[in-house]
């Protein structure tokens, strides 16, 4: 970990992923709030699976550089802008989810492809699964709560940048 703490290697995963889960309802601080509740709910395997779904899309490609999701067909707004992480904010934070479990080595070697490969490890993992999908969930957790700081708000909804929660 190079001398690094975990407070300090989730800070800097999430701080290098906030701008690339996206912006508006499905992307941004929206989904980094929503993610949580959604693994507290339902499962973080089903959580898992319905980022995985969202990018079911000939339209969402993984970029070969940074490894995160690109909508190659995104829509302007009223300026004339658009966002490459258009609707990827789910899937992307779950590949940023992956990158913090192998910086800080909690990976149990289930982290080496893409959310898919990462589903069926922790689904087939033959040694303890429920102990390691607990760890797997608790890191989660602990690593979202600084995305959640880091992520872009919306705009439209005249969200402020400073998080009170």
């Amino acid at each position: 970990m190079n001398g690094r703490n975990l407070e300090q290697i989730r800070a800097k995963i999430a701080l290098d992923a906030a701008e690339k889960i996206g912006t508006g309802s499905e992307g941004g601080r929206a989904v980094a709030k929503k993610v949580p509740a959604m693994i507290v709910q339902n499962g973080f395997l089903a959580a898992l699976a319905f980022a995985i779904e969202s990018v079911n899309d000939a339209k969402f490609k993984v970029d070969v550089d940074d490894g995160y999701y690109r909508n190659t067909k995104p829509k302007k707004d009223k300026e004339g802008k658009t966002d490459p992480f258009e609707g990827c904010g789910y899937a992307n934070t779950f590949l940023s989810v992956m990158k913090d479990l192998r910086e800080t080595k909690k990976d149990k070697g289930h982290c080496n492809g893409n959310l898919r490969d990462f589903l069926m490890g922790l689904c087939n993992n033959p040694s303890n699964p429920a102990q390691v999908l607990r760890m797997v969930t608790d890191e989660a957790l602990r690593y979202l709560n600084y995305l959640r700081r880091f992520a872009k708000p919306d705009e439209k909804t005249g969200e402020t940048t400073d998080v009170q929660d």
